[in-house]
């Protein structure tokens, strides 16, 4: 089946559809399509490529699956310690940026990732720290978009002559607003550290430490308490 030759890229349309609405003016091969229309054409598009990828990847797992097995029969299996839980929720909540999601994607009551950081000041920094982070990737993600130009057609006498790119000025300005926002609230409910405050980070980190080198210390120190 011969697929159709469109005047602008099909993706291209809908985005501009979606941004400027119904004032957009589109070649006349577009004109008419709704939101959805497009929505369909783009789906119907990138369908083979989706399948392909879908399939490539489901016989990437199936060639995998052998090793997968023995490694499983080899390996034995890890506990689902708190401190194994804690490093996962943090990978998690880089990822999304959502102390619920991430919880849900390690299977941990968010409660308890709550009580964590209560307890835990220095877990409670790195939660802070994957936010930021994550924060830090949404804002060049941003900033990348709305500093991609779109190319809109040009048209004389019915006929395609060239491309005019145009940048969305709009976009980018308020992106930087709200950034800048953003750190200015984040600067100004920002807690001042005193020295008590660091010397009690810094101790639940060593003792939190110490607790995972060596698990039998406290055991030992009351046996050599209890000869004495």
């Amino acid at each position: 089946m011969t697929q159709k030759t469109w005047s602008m890229d099909p993706h291209d349309a809908l985005h501009q559809k979606r941004m400027y609405g119904p004032d957009v003016v589109l070649p006349p091969d577009f004109r008419g399509l709704s939101v959805e229309d497009l929505e369909k054409l783009v789906a119907e598009i990138d369908r083979p490529r989706i399948e392909a990828e879908a399939a490539a990847a489901s016989a990437r797992r199936i060639a995998a699956a052998p090793l997968a097995l023995v490694r499983a029969l080899q390996l034995p299996l890890k506990r689902r310690t708190p401190s194994r839980l804690r490093v996962a929720f943090l990978r998690q909540l880089e990822r999304w940026g959502s102390i619920s999601q991430a919880a849900a994607a390690v299977d941990v009551d968010r409660r308890t990732i709550l009580r964590w950081r209560r307890r835990r000041p220095e877990f409670d920094a790195r939660c802070e720290e994957a936010l930021a982070r994550r924060g830090q990737i949404l804002e060049d993600d941003g900033m990348a978009r709305a500093r991609r130009p779109t190319k809109r057609p040009f048209f004389y006498g019915g006929k395609q002559v060239g491309e005019v790119e145009r940048y969305n000025d709009q976009l980018l300005l308020r992106l930087i607003g709200q950034f800048e926002q953003r750190r200015r609230h984040v600067a100004a409910a920002a807690p001042a550290l005193t020295p008590e405050a660091i010397a009690t980070i810094v101790r639940a980190a060593v003792e939190s430490t110490i607790r995972q080198v060596s698990p039998n210390t406290g055991q030992a120190e009351s046996q050599a308490n209890a000869g004495k």
